[in-house]
């Protein structure tokens, strides 16, 4: 009876110890795959955290890029209040004004002087430092420009002699300039200048030579306005007229 129940014992042992081992695989095969797939899932959204921190330090390395100003406006108006700059949508203001373009733009600068405001417009380009409102001219100049500028023929002194009067025998030296005459012509805005019917160039004009006698002068507005009038040009005589299509007249107009 003892053996039977020792061997009853052992099958029911053997029974129970296969069961539980049967189920323990079952397990193992069902949840090991996913306790290893969701580690590797966690390692993968740690690396693609990862990542996207570097991608917004990359970013804001990108935003930090800093602009350095490219082009320079001096004024040169005597008794000059601070100059005003306009390039695109920013102002600026001081008595040198420093900004930055990236390509050639179009910018308008003005000055109060006493009650007088000077108004000009012009292409500007990146790494150049621009002369404005000198005694000269009512616009703004770069070195080079203001080079050619002064380089222009200038007036020349001869000496003739006249014939003597009849109550003096002494011949009498007079002073006799010649050389042409010279135009220089500006505007307050985006213009073109024509003479005598002939496109010269964009605005503005520098010491340009004109023939003695009438001349018919228009500055073209690329709006569509004008302005025309008429010069008796004299030899050896320096005429500049800075014409305000904001102001409808005369910013700077002589002799």
């Amino acid at each position: 009876m003892a053996k039977r129940l020792d061997t009853k014992a052992l099958l029911v042992f053997f029974l129970g110890f296969s069961l539980v081992s049967v189920i323990l695989l079952g397990v193992g095969f069902f949840l090991l795959p996913e306790l290893f797939s969701s580690q590797e899932v966690q390692v993968e959204s740690v690396a693609i955290v990862e990542e996207k921190k570097e991608e917004k330090k990359e970013e804001k390395k990108e935003d930090v890029v800093e602009v350095v100003p490219n082009v320079t406006f001096v004024n040169q108006a005597k008794d000059a209040l601070s100059m005003e700059v306009r390039c695109g949508e920013g102002i600026q203001k001081g008595t040198e004004v420093s900004l930055h373009v990236e390509t050639k733009t179009r910018c308008a600068i003005q000055v109060l002087v006493g009650t007088k405001i000077l108004k000009t417009e012009r292409e500007v380009e990146p790494k150049q430092t621009y002369l404005c409102f000198s005694d000269e001219t009512n616009a703004c100049l770069t070195s080079d420009e203001m080079k050619k500028e002064k380089a222009a023929p200038k007036p020349v002194k001869k000496k003739v002699s006249t014939p003597p009067k009849k109550n003096n025998a002494v011949n009498v030296l007079k002073e006799e300039v010649i050389g042409p005459a010279t135009l220089t012509i500006s505007a307050d805005v985006q213009a073109k200048i024509f003479i005598d019917g002939k496109f010269i160039r964009q605005a503005p004009l520098i010491k340009h030579k004109v023939s003695s006698g009438k001349h018919r002068i228009i500055i073209a507005a690329s709006n569509g306005e004008r302005k025309m009038f008429n010069l008796n040009a004299e030899d050896a005589t320096s005429y500049v007229r800075s014409w305000s299509f904001n102001d409808k007249g005369w910013s700077q107009k002589s002799p």
